[in-house]
């Protein structure tokens, strides 16, 4: 018979890394998102997307802020490694369309810029209001449209 404190040991190891995978897979399936009171400002994931070859880059956290002429400014946040003095490059975009995700209780839209990129973020956000609008503003189908 076996060593009780040997296998003891050995089903804390699994159970720790079963463990340890179960956390990855959370913190890949938990958006993280923030929304000002006001809807102005926001964080959420984003995407490069290069259409010419056809691929959408990693889903990335950015902190984005409405501009009061219509526009969007992200800010990508870093990966890994805030490093002093190196700031992540501040973009402006426009929202172009909206789409819902594949992933249920989300929401994406278009952004084109100098680059187009996508947002995503939960349906449910005080931002989804603000981005709505300003997809209607800059659609081809207007509202006012006779």
């Amino acid at each position: 018979m076996p060593d009780s404190s040997s296998v003891l040991s050995w089903l804390l190891l699994i159970a720790f890394l079963v463990g340890c995978v179960l956390l990855l897979w959370l913190s890949r399936r938990i958006e993280p998102h923030w929304v000002s009171k006001d809807g102005q400002q926001f964080t959420c994931r984003v995407a490069e997307l290069s259409p010419e070859r056809g691929e959408v880059g990693p889903w990335s956290e950015a902190r984005v802020a409405i501009n009061g002429d219509d526009g969007l400014t992200v800010a990508v946040k870093p990966k890994l490694l805030r490093l002093p003095g190196h700031r992540s490059p501040i973009r402006v975009f426009r929202v172009v369309g909206r789409a819902d995700s594949d992933r249920k209780g989300l929401v994406v839209y278009l952004l084109r810029g100098e680059q187009q990129m996508a947002l995503r973020l939960p349906k449910r956000s005080r931002a989804v209001p603000m981005l709505d609008e300003l997809a209607d503003e800059d659609g081809p189908a207007s509202s006012d449209a006779p």
